[in-house]
């Protein structure tokens, strides 16, 4: 396998996590995503491993995640706003 394909599975874990999380939160559940840090402490590593410049393709999926992580954002706040929501009662 290479680093590129490697960096590509923690990408897609970081995906599946925020997609549940996402799904779950909207669903008024409580969720973790205590892993995400690891999973993009892996992908920092492995891509400064590689080299910034081997990784340019990636660049897409990045941005992509970083929009995930904003949009995760928006949806943990909007349900802390509810005073019924599970994460609002604390």
């Amino acid at each position: 396998m290479t680093s590129i394909e490697h960096i590509q599975i923690e990408l897609d874990k970081a995906d599946a996590l925020l997609t549940a999380a996402a799904d779950l939160i909207n669903g008024g559940r409580i969720v973790s995503i205590s892993s995400l840090k690891d999973i993009v402490g892996n992908i920092c590593r492995l891509i400064k491993e590689e080299g910034y410049a081997d990784c340019r393709t990636l660049k897409p999926v990045l941005t992509r995640l970083s929009e995930q992580m904003d949009q995760l954002r928006t949806i943990m706040e909007k349900q802390l706003e509810k005073d019924d929501s599970p994460l609002a009662k604390g």
